[in-house]
């Protein structure tokens, strides 16, 4: 059995979220407070349904939402459909009055379909959508958008589907749809929790193989799960989630297709075990490499460098201060500058295979997000390869954006680097970004 093996199954074992133990105080205190109020009740469980990836058992270990579905009296859905116009808008903010009569000293807000209660003690936030079961189990629920309305959802039946996925293939489902809310988060594009869950599901439906775990078919099954997705059809809009057979949508728009078309590739090209773990921390980030017990290639020419050229390696990631859950777009590009010659935009430079050559200026700077204001930036620019350690120049700290929007560098000597960008929001790191930077001699 190849080490490799064993350090993939410790990776899918440190992500997984074993118990919601670290929610439950929560969700109890939320619940009894509503259900003093619309029921006049003491209970910390009846009328509450922990839904989203959490309820669904696939979320991954450090989740930091947590969608709360709560069944209200039918008394109150006729008081506020009743209203001429914005009662679905007056329904969260009726629950929004409950919540911060306990907690005032909370931030509550109404955020389109659900209540948000963000707890400055704790690491998640609560997203809690009030909803009306009806006969069929499904629930009704405000949508506050264009004008108001109801829309319905059915979580019952996909927390029932993924627990039946889970054991008929041995956790197989689970891995997969754990380690690709992991790729999302470390690649840093939209990609939705119900819709890899139901990827995921699709997949494992037409591959008999993967009905049971195998250690030493690990990778060979991540390889074939990004295959499969990278011939998904871009032009896809929605799915059919799994269970409940309702329309699923992909916010990011094909995104994840493109991305696994690179990952798919990465994976096939790798024939070592020493290169297949090099594309597996690409992939999977400090989350992978912290469960390996071995090193890549490019770990261990790090470390042989460093020690040559007696240089530190050091290198901080957003992980060590900002919890990451990427629910945002984020695009950065660079302009290269020199004197006397046009500039140009990193991105197309690389697309046409034009070098990147020393003594240019570079102004990595935001191309577009969909992240609300207000936010902060941070940036991170990391050096690579054997120049770098030589000059003691490997760099890698993540620094506050001072307001421009735009982290100023030059080309001073060859070799691979990277810059990332993260955007912060409410002390989580919700967008992220990367471009790699590949100086040449000129």
């Amino acid at each position: 059995m190849s080490q490799l093996a064993n350090d993939l199954e410790k990776f899918f074992s440190s992500i997984r979220m074993y118990s919601t133990e670290d929610y439950d105080g929560t969700v109890a205190s939320i619940t009894k407070a509503l259900n003093r109020h619309y029921y006049e009740s003491d209970s910390e469980t009846e009328h509450m349904l922990v839904v989203g990836s959490v309820g669904r058992g696939t979320a991954v270990l450090d989740t930091s939402d947590l969608d709360l579905l709560y069944d209200l009296p039918k008394s109150e859905y006729s008081r506020f459909d009743s209203y001429e116009r914005k009662g679905q808008s007056s329904l969260l903010q009726d629950v929004k009055s409950v919540l911060l009569e306990r907690w005032p000293r909370t931030s509550v807000k109404g955020d389109g379909q659900a209540v948000v209660v963000s707890f400055t003690d704790r690491r998640f936030t609560i997203d809690l959508v009030p909803a009306f079961k009806q006969t069929d189990g499904s629930f009704k629920y405000p949508d506050t958008h264009r004008n108001g309305s109801w829309k319905r959802t059915n979580p019952n039946p996909e927390q029932e589907k993924c627990a039946a996925d889970t054991k008929a293939t041995d956790g197989n489902f689970l891995r997969l749809c754990n380690a690709l809310r992991v790729w999302k988060d470390e690649q840093g594009f939209k990609f939705g929790g119900l819709l890899i869950d139901t990827l995921v599901h699709e997949f494992l439906k037409e591959r008999d193989e993967y009905k049971t775990f195998r250690l030493e078919a690990a990778y060979d099954m991540l390889a074939d799960m990004f295959e499969w997705l990278s011939r998904r059809n871009p032009e896809q809009s929605y799915w059919f989630a799994l269970g409940s057979n309702q329309q699923v949508r992909d916010k990011g728009k094909g995104t994840f297709i493109q991305r696994a078309c690179k990952a798919s590739a990465n994976l096939a090209a790798a024939h070592t075990e020493e290169g297949r773990r090099d594309v597996l921390e690409s992939l999977f980030g400090r989350k992978f490499k912290s469960a390996s017990t071995s090193q890549s290639k490019t770990s261990s020419d790090e470390r042989r460098w460093a020690a040559q050229y007696d240089c530190a390696t050091s290198e901080e990631f957003i992980e060590n201060s900002f919890t990451v859950d990427i629910r945002n777009s984020l695009e950065i590009d660079c302009r290269v500058t020199q004197q006397g010659f046009r500039p140009m935009a990193l991105r197309n430079m690389l697309r046409k295979h034009i070098p990147l050559l020393r003594m240019k200026t570079l102004s990595f700077h935001i191309v577009g997000t969909d992240v609300e204001k207000p936010y902060e930036v941070y940036w991170k620019v990391r050096n690579r390869g054997r120049v770098a350690f030589e000059k003691h120049m490997v760099r890698g700290k993540i620094i506050k954006d001072t307001g421009r929007h735009a982290q100023i560098e030059h080309t001073s000597f060859v070799g691979p680097h990277f810059v990332e960008c993260y955007i912060i929001k409410e002390g989580k790191c919700v967008a992220r970004d990367r471009i790699d930077v590949p100086i040449k001699e000129g």
